[in-house]
């Protein structure tokens, strides 16, 4: 199911540098309830599966507001981390639509095991970037 609404996005610019920003959503807020009592290591490691569209950007956005909310910044080596999960996401994103959705419109058959194999290898860069510690990790030891 997918539920209607619109992001709104403002940007303060002062001719040199961005100096502020505001996003404003009419879609409902549904998925918070779900985490709602939850330690903050739980509710971060659950918002994945609440969105399966972009949920490494989505828990990268959930650890960041738990760390804004106890007033503790990120180190920068977890900063790095986050930074290079959300880009392989989308680096994910693009292939699925270049190696399936786009063969598919050229009436070509979509190449299926080719998408399987780059999926399988950012997979395996992102495990052993986090060491095995998740790249979110700093937000649950709040």
């Amino acid at each position: 199911m997918i539920v209607e609404g619109k992001l709104e996005f403002e940007v303060a610019w002062d001719g040199k540098q961005i100096t502020g920003a505001t996003v404003h959503s009419s879609r409902p807020i549904l998925a918070c309830r779900v985490l709602e009592g939850k330690p903050a290591a739980q509710a971060v490691a659950s918002v994945p599966l609440l969105y399966s569209i972009c949920g490494r950007a989505q828990t990268v956005a959930a650890a960041a507001a738990l760390e804004a909310a106890a007033g503790r910044p990120m180190s920068a080596a977890v900063d790095r981390l986050r930074e290079l999960a959300v880009a392989a996401e989308c680096a994910q994103e693009h292939l699925w639509r270049f190696l399936i959705d786009l063969p598919v419109l050229l009436g070509e058959p979509a190449r299926s095991a080719r998408f399987i194999a780059m999926r399988r290898r950012f997979d395996d860069l992102r495990q052993r970037a986090a060491s095995g510690t998740a790249w979110w990790v700093e937000a649950g030891d709040t």
